[in-house]
């Protein structure tokens, strides 16, 4: 897989990898991409991830992260949704 960001190779084996997000609006024709990067640790690289792009992922993906949060709380378990994602 290429990263459209630089070109390079886009692996967890680097220092980093970034995940793509393509969307588009309802009554829209254009897409947006977010870009979401991460540390090899898991954490997000905010040098490279903008504040937008992360807000913006979180509230488009929230109605899929409250229910995967909701069943693993349920179970006990503390769910850090961009960690799995990581």
């Amino acid at each position: 897989m290429l990263d459209l960001i630089d070109g390079t190779p886009n692996t967890p084996a680097k220092d980093y990898w970034t995940l793509l997000i393509r969307y588009t609006k309802n009554n829209e024709l254009l897409s947006s991409t977010l870009a979401i990067t991460f540390h090899v640790d898991g954490n997000i690289d905010f040098n490279r991830t903008s504040a937008v792009d992360l807000s913006t992922a979180t509230t488009l993906l929230s109605p899929v992260i409250s229910i995967v949060r909701f069943r693993a709380l349920s179970q006990g378990i503390d769910f850090d949704f961009w960690k799995f994602i990581h």
